[in-house]
């Protein structure tokens, strides 16, 4: 399967390091050919297979600019337009603000007849219904399992081992980095130390404002909620309240009432994501950055998955596993 590679971030550039590797978790006859890649400075498109050694080599010590073929300046679109590949891979960058290159990209795969793979919250959370239809339309596949809980299957737990269409509400903690500060407040630090911290050990991003602000959980519920629940939601219609006024009072007073404060992201009939405080032995009190999701369906059952939630590789092994399904379900198709 020829694959071209948008974004080469910490997800992009772990998903080449997967690929790398003589272990990585492929299912039989899966062989994933990079056949573009672009970057913020451009692209490099060959019609021979691109080797995974020489980009990630040159990633790391310098830049793609070096690579014979290099396009700089080249945009991703131009990249999809020309590169002969079955299936786009998008690692961009998540802007809640402006995620027009990622809906761009998206759109000119689907309309040229190309299965699409994303990790971006954002796209899916503002675009979903629209992308899904063009995808039905156009007759390819859209994966976006990579987009909640990085490498746990949050997505596909819920629609493969759950009766499909009994999903009726949701309710979790999804976002790992506000969990960490969380759990390390309750401990005794303040937010800045839990913060400074979680900088420190690669769990929180240079600007975490999209993850103390709830607008990351809210993102995840949305997709979360089309996906499972049948809903049409898009990332403006969230009841959303962050954590960046918690004090470390309210998290000391929470646990001498056996209780602990999270924030959780939930729908039922609507969306919303606020900080609450919930029992500690409640199923999705999970720990640093951790993340945990319940499942209820309209007969009463109720389900809970829990795993790491943060993080480039867990999320490149998500990214692994959407290409594995495309494979499985759409078979050995070209493009071109």
């Amino acid at each position: 399967m020829r694959a071209v590679l948008l974004g080469l971030g910490a997800v992009g550039l772990s998903l080449l390091t997967l690929l790398e590797r003589t272990d990585s978790p492929c299912v039989p006859g899966l062989n994933i050919d990079i056949a573009g890649v672009a970057d913020s400075s451009g692209y490099l498109v060959g019609k021979q297979v691109i080797g995974v050694h020489d980009l990630v080599k040159a990633k790391r010590e310098s830049s793609l600019s070096f690579l014979p073929g290099f396009i700089e300046g080249g945009r991703a679109r131009e990249l999809i337009e020309t590169a002969e590949a079955d299936v786009v891979v998008d690692c961009l960058p998540t802007d809640y603000s402006d995620c027009s290159e990622s809906r761009e990209c998206m759109f000119t795969s689907l309309k040229a007849g190309r299965h699409y793979v994303t990790a971006s919250k954002a796209v899916m959370a503002l675009h979903m219904k629209e992308a899904l239809e063009k995808a039905e339309g156009n007759g390819v596949l859209l994966k976006f399992g990579a987009t909640v809980g990085g490498g746990t299957p949050f997505i596909d737990f819920g629609s493969r081992c759950i009766c499909p269409g009994t999903v009726t509400s949701l309710r979790g903690v999804l976002n790992g980095t506000s969990n960490y500060i969380l759990t390390r407040m309750a401990e005794g630090l303040t937010m800045q130390e839990a913060l400074s911290e979680a900088r420190q050990r690669g769990i929180a991003e240079a600007d975490p404002s999209n993850d103390l602000s709830g607008r990351d959980s809210a993102a995840k519920i949305v997709i979360l909620a089309n996906w499972l629940c049948g809903t049409s939601l898009t990332l403006h219609q969230v009841r959303t309240r962050g954590i960046e006024t918690l004090s470390s009072g309210e998290i000391s007073e929470a646990g001498r009432r056996g209780k602990v404060i999270k924030l959780i992201a939930s729908y039922r009939s609507v969306a919303t994501v606020s900080p609450e405080e919930i029992d500690i032995n409640d199923r999705i009190n999970v720990s640093g950055s951790l993340n945990a999701l319940s499942y209820f369906t309209g007969s009463g059952d109720s389900f809970t998955l829990s795993g790491e939630g943060a993080g480039g590789e867990s999320t490149a092994r998500a990214v692994l596993r959407d290409l594995a399904a495309v494979h499985l379900e759409a078979g050995p198709r070209r493009t071109h």
